[in-house]
């Protein structure tokens, strides 16, 4: 869905910027920080974002590559899994596709999170933020 395009855009500009030699600690600056109303937390550090995230692995591989850490081979259930389950990625991927669709933000204007599409009005769990 939207977050693996979104992902994968930034990795495809990421590896063009690379091979044309633009230097990764402006790549890092670039991505660094960014926010995004949900927030994570990777290796005891908070991840603002995708940008962000794809930043501090960036990051975290040079630290690696320079002190000749060999970066272990992990899969996805070794890992934890997904923070949400696949359900709730799903309903809420289906909320922001109807919201879209109907040419509306799908994150709340109060407080950032995201809306939702019920009883056909939009609304924000968050914080209460509701539109008919």
């Amino acid at each position: 869905g939207y977050t693996a395009s979104f992902t994968e855009g930034i990795a495809r500009l990421v590896s063009l910027c690379l091979r044309s030699g633009v230097p990764v600690d402006e790549i890092i600056d670039q991505l660094e920080g960014i926010r995004s109303p949900r927030i994570a937390v990777d290796h005891g550090e908070r991840v603002y974002s995708i940008p962000d995230a794809i930043a501090k692995a960036i990051k975290r591989h040079i630290g690696m590559q320079k002190t000749g850490v060999q970066l272990p081979v992990e899969t996805f259930d070794e890992l934890g899994g997904a923070v949400e389950t696949d359900i709730e990625l799903e309903k809420e991927s289906r909320d922001a596709a109807e919201l879209l669709k109907k040419g509306l933000n799908p994150e709340c204007p109060e407080c950032g999170k995201p809306l939702v599409f019920e009883e056909g009005c939009v609304k924000c769990h968050a914080c209460g933020y509701s539109e008919c």
